[in-house]
């Protein structure tokens, strides 16, 4: 069996590790980043908390904080003015996956004077990028591990970027910048992670133990957790195997080693259509008793399209079509598996 296998090549995980920041910045001679966020984290001051980390080191920054929730292509650029105007010479990803993708995005086009046309696909990037740093708040895209990049076109269509080069030099996981997350937010970013596990564990195509591992190890983590951390917020230890199992998804889903490069941009593109489409729908409605997800929802015929597409489009096996709770609870401990009064 040949193996070849490539991830972001440092990690740094733990709750409070988001103080090994300036080490980080100093080790990638990085003097002054440009952090990607968003505003929702601005507002509620999370980017206050990183830019205090880095003063402190009188570490120099500046803040590109308007991603938008599937980013256009004018998101990088914007960020690419502000890097270039404040002289900058790293990216920190700071968010959720949408804020990482521009950050991949800016990391490049900020050393590379090439169109964005010419990178859509696979193993499309040249040459090098900027040191680049992701720093996740939500355990779901896993896109702090991932090359994968995908964005929205003014004709709304998606196109994504999938390149070894996109990967981070440095993730780092700190579960306590993930304790103010909303409910619904919480939820279908856990979903997200599971469904990233559960393609690469199910692929044919590159199927390989390591890949293998990985996703199981994510779905034992995110299946014994995402209830917790939907009913205790606050739950740190929840919150932290969450977070690792995403990584962990994130891990196991890019290639190599997990699915194929074309399979693997086409389902990122999927999740990302029907996440704008139907939200925490299906997350509620996998996750909570039947009881419960209905506090959350009013529109019965929402809920059946959210599961009739998340069951057709990503949990689908191209030989024998499985139902959604059995493919789950094949994977999950036991005392978490779903029954028919779920």
């Amino acid at each position: 069996m040949s193996i070849s296998f490539q991830t972001v090549p440092f990690v740094e995980s733990g709750l409070g590790k988001i103080a090994v920041l300036p080490s980080i910045c100093k080790k990638l001679n990085i003097k002054k980043p440009i952090i990607i966020t968003d505003k929702g984290l601005s507002d509620i001051g999370l980017v206050d908390k990183i830019e205090q980390i880095l003063e402190k080191d009188n570490i120099e920054k500046c803040v590109y904080k308007d991603v938008l929730a599937d980013p256009p292509e004018s998101n990088i650029f914007d960020a690419v003015d502000m890097f270039n105007d404040f002289g900058a010479d790293g990216v920190i990803g700071f968010g959720g996956g949408s804020s990482m993708d521009v950050a991949k995005a800016v990391s490049y086009f900020t050393k590379n004077k090439i169109a964005i046309s010419e990178c859509y696909g696979v193993n499309k990037l040249i040459n090098n990028r900027n040191p680049l740093i992701q720093i996740p708040t939500t355990a779901g895209t896993g896109s702090e591990l991932t090359p994968i990049a995908i964005f929205t076109l003014k004709s709304e269509q998606k196109m994504g970027i999938v390149d070894p080069l996109l990967y981070a030099d440095c993730s780092i996981l700190d579960a306590d910048l993930t304790l103010d997350l909303p409910l619904d937010i919480t939820a279908y970013s856990g979903i997200d992670a599971m469904v990233h596990a559960i393609e690469a564990y199910t692929t044919k195509i590159k199927k390989n133990p390591i890949s293998d591992s990985l996703a199981k190890k994510a779905l034992s983590l995110l299946g014994a957790n995402i209830r917790t951390v939907v009913q205790e917020p606050k739950n740190r230890i929840a919150r932290e195997n969450m977070l690792l199992g995403s990584m962990l998804a994130g891990m196991a889903l890019p290639p190599p080693p997990g699915a194929d490069p074309t399979a693997t941009l086409i389902s990122n593109m999927a999740i990302a259509l029907i996440t704008t489409l139907y939200g925490a729908l299906f997350a509620f409605f996998f996750f909570l008793p039947f009881s419960d997800y209905l506090k959350y929802v009013n529109d019965d015929k929402k809920v059946e399209s959210a599961l009739h597409l998340e069951g057709a489009m990503l949990l689908y096996d191209k030989t024998h079509p499985i139902m959604v709770q059995e493919r789950l609870n094949a994977f999950l401990p036991r005392k978490e598996r779903f029954t028919d009064e779920d």
